[in-house]
C-alpha cells in the first residue's frame, strides 16, 4: 500500500533521541526541550523506515545536503524539539516539532559534490514539497540512538 504525505507531515513528532543524551553532529551541544535543530533523515530504497542520522544546532546549521547518498532518500529539516514522555518507564525523548524542509535529495542522487569540484552550496535546492510516497502504513522509524553508525 502506498500513501503520499509531505516530508513535514512524515517527520512530525519522530523522535531524534533521549533527553540527556542528544548532541549536535559537530559541536557535541546538548539538545533541550526548545531548542531550534536542524536534522537529517534517511529513507534506503529498500528499506521501510526512515532513520534520523545527524542533528545540528542552531549555530552549527547546514543550509543544504553536500553529499546526497546513492539510493536513499534525505531530507533536510529545521525544526523545534518538543520532549514525549513515556511514564512507564520514567524516559522523555526528544521530538521534531513544526519541521521545515530545507533541502532534499531523491534515491537516483549520488555523492556528486564529493565526486567533482562542484561547490556544496550550489546543490539541489528543495525538491517539490506536495508529497512522498511511502511504502509502507505505518512507517516504522528508528531513531539514530538505536542503531550504531
Amino acid at each position: 500500500m502506498k500513501l503520499t504525505t509531505t516530508p513535514e507531515q512524515l517527520l512530525e513528532g519522530l523522535s531524534i533521541g533521549t533527553q540527556g543524551s542528544t548532541h549536535c553532529q559537530w559541536c557535541d551541544y546538548e539538545f533541550y526541550e526548545g531548542d531550534t535543530a536542524t536534522v537529517l533523515v534517511s529513507h534506503p530504497a529498500d528499506a521501510d523506515c526512515w532513520t534520523v542520522h545527524r542533528a545540528y544546532c542552531a549555530g552549527c546549521d547546514p543550509s543544504a545536503i553536500a553529499g546526497p547518498t546513492l539510493g536513499c532518500t534525505e531530507l533536510l529539516a529545521r525544526c523545534r524539539l518538543g520532549t514525549r514522555a513515556d511514564l512507564a518507564i520514567q524516559q522523555t525523548e526528544l521530538v521534531i516539532l513544526d519541521p521545515k524542509l530545507i533541502d532534499a535529495s531523491e534515491p537516483a542522487e549520488s555523492q556528486s559534490a564529493l565526486e567533482t569540484d562542484e561547490d556544496p552550496t550550489t546543490e539541489s535546492q528543495p525538491s517539490d514539497t506536495e508529497g512522498l510516497e511511502v511504502e509502507t502504513l505505518p512507517p516504522r522509524l528508528r531513531t539514530s540512538d538505536s542503531r550504531a553508525d
